[in-house]
């Protein structure tokens, strides 16, 4: 199922609208590690199903709908990032702002 996103063999990295992507090599030991440790918690798994419902959140967003305090999320967004399960993206609009979203990695880890 992760195959597609997930292989053996090296492949060059790719730049799409300014996000750096890479193909990620793992074997299925640690592809099982990944998922424990990135939806191992509840709080990160209710984060994880906003995020891709939404396609595209705010951290606020993200806080107000679950209910969780700005740390606890921020600290979710940021392992999240680290391990290639989600991006994050400047809004256009306000500098300010950043958009998350799920990559195709942290997609298919919802459904492993």
């Amino acid at each position: 199922m992760i195959e597609h996103y997930i292989q053996h063999e090296p492949t060059n990295m790719n730049v799409r609208g300014g996000v750096k992507s890479v193909t990620v090599y793992m074997t299925n030991e640690e592809r099982y590690r990944l998922v424990n440790s990135i939806y191992s918690n509840p709080k990160r798994l209710t984060v994880a199903y906003f995020i891709l419902s939404s396609k595209q959140c705010t951290s606020e967003q993200i806080i107000e709908a679950t209910g969780f305090n700005k740390s606890t999320v921020s600290q979710i967004i940021s392992e999240m990032v680290a391990s290639g399960a989600a991006s994050i993206a400047e809004s256009s609009i306000d500098g300010r702002s950043f958009f998350i979203s799920l990559t195709e990695v942290g997609k298919k880890l919802l459904r492993f």
